[in-house]
């Protein structure tokens, strides 16, 4: 009789097993999801930013305002919808998708910023003030923008 009640609870116990790790997968599954630290519940990106500098390419070379005499803003709307503007005249616009790829300087899954010109461009940040985008590719160049 002891040994039933026994084998009772073991299985009544394995129910229950059964049930708390369906529930946290499920529980965990319904969570927003995250890119490498990213919650796209809070995208960062949106909001309008100031182009602060571009550095990289082969030569190693660095841009700035100052050096180009070129004020170059984008604007990201929460509709998907960018506007691209140099010296306040609007050079491109159009819609974006996030989506996610490897990251060659990374080495790891991240954000990148699909544009409707068909330009493709890592996110490498994640602070609310400062916004890295970068060419995925070795040689590439990385842009700095600012709020």
């Amino acid at each position: 009789m002891g040994a039933y009640i026994l084998s009772s609870r073991i299985k009544t116990m394995k129910k229950y097993f059964i049930y708390l790790v369906f529930g946290l997968l499920v529980s965990s599954s319904s969570c927003k999801k995250r890119i490498c630290g990213f919650d796209e519940s809070q995208p960062i990106y949106l909001g309008k930013w100031k182009w602060v500098e571009t550095s990289g390419g082969f030569a190693g070379s660095i841009e700035t305002p100052a050096s180009t005499g070129k004020e170059i803003y984008y604007e990201f709307l929460q509709n998907g919808y960018y506007i691209k503007t140099e010296n306040d005249i609007i050079i491109e616009e159009g819609e974006f998708q996030i989506s996610s790829q490897n990251c060659i300087h990374q080495n790891r899954v991240m954000p990148t910023i699909q544009f409707e010109s068909q330009t493709e461009l890592t996110i490498e940040t994640n602070d609310t003030n400062t916004l890295y985008l970068a060419d995925e590719n070795a040689d590439g160049f990385t842009y700095k923008y600012t709020k």
